[in-house]
């Protein structure tokens, strides 16, 4: 339920998952004499209402996501995915803001998941994100051209994750549908759930390990992405470890639609998965 770094900690009432990511870059373009990295992860400055350590957040539940209210550069509040697995805030709806407040740097080419054609897409840097009164300056946001708009985001304006989890210890209670956001120099855990450590990719998406039982008796060790932008309980590739096979009686099916069409996979159901001390049995998983 707890994963400590020197920098982070999340409270997590979910499972693990380790998923497709939605948005991958698959080039850089020069504009203005500066080359834009999508990748390069910038941390914002950060501010509490005054008086507060913490801030609590409402959210509501959309095909499995977490949305929370974000407003940037002071529009009105926007339905955001609350994303551990984003390595950087997307906008989808770019209508929804002025965009004379947008000072747009540079453009990248993405790849949505799915098969299709690349995209373009802008970056915006001196961005200021709002959450419930916690304010991040000076970020920036990749911002998507509407054919890059999946079925999945049509009721979504955007992503966000990345620069919120580096910067605060993030406490999500799947029962009361509240985020809590606190100073990690004053947030102290006095809680019992089990503590299991985490690792980070150059992307800035959080690792953990586990053990899970496929279809036989054996356990096997799996590096998981803690991704709650993805809609699953459990996604495990195939040839990433030798035990690691289709369970039984798994079925080809659509797992999803990116900004480039459906991708296919197969799902089924695993006999357990161990997080720490804990343990989840007959699990779903794609």
């Amino acid at each position: 339920r707890i994963m400590k770094t020197p920098r982070l900690t999340v409270l997590l009432l979910g499972l693990a998952c380790l998923s497709l990511t939605c948005l991958t870059a698959s080039g850089q373009t020069v504009q203005g004499g500066q080359r834009v990295n999508p990748m390069e992860i910038k941390l914002p400055s950060v501010g509490f209402p005054a008086g507060k350590s913490f801030v609590e957040v409402p959210f509501e539940v959309d095909s499995n996501h977490m949305i929370i209210p974000v407003s940037v550069n002071n529009s009105r509040p926007l339905r955001f995915v609350f994303d551990t697995g984003a390595q950087g805030a997307i906008l989808y709806n770019a209508g929804a803001i002025d965009s004379s407040k947008l000072k747009i740097t540079g453009k990248f080419q993405v790849r949505g998941a799915g098969s299709g054609p690349v995209t373009e897409a802008s970056m915006a840097e001196d961005v200021t994100f709002n959450i419930g009164g916690l304010v991040l300056s000076g970020d920036r946001i990749a911002i998507m051209p509407p054919g890059a708009r999946s079925p999945m985001s049509a009721n979504r304006d955007g992503v966000i994750g990345r620069s919120v989890f580096a910067s605060f210890v993030v406490e999500v209670d799947w029962e009361t549908r509240t985020i809590k956001f606190y100073d990690p120099a004053k947030y102290k855990y006095t809680g019992k759930g089990a503590i299991l450590p985490l690792t980070f990719d150059e992307g800035g998406r959080p690792y953990t390990m586990a053990t899970a039982v496929i279809t036989d008796n054996n356990p096997i060790p799996v590096k998981l992405v803690v991704d709650t932008g993805a809609s699953i309980s459990l996604s495990l590739d195939i040839g990433s470890h030798p035990g690691i096979k289709q369970p039984e009686g798994a079925m080809k099916t659509v797992l999803g639609r990116g900004g480039n069409g459906e991708f296919t996979g197969y799902s089924g159901r695993v006999k357990s998965l161990h997080l720490g001390s804990h343990a989840v049995n007959d699990l779903a998983t794609d």
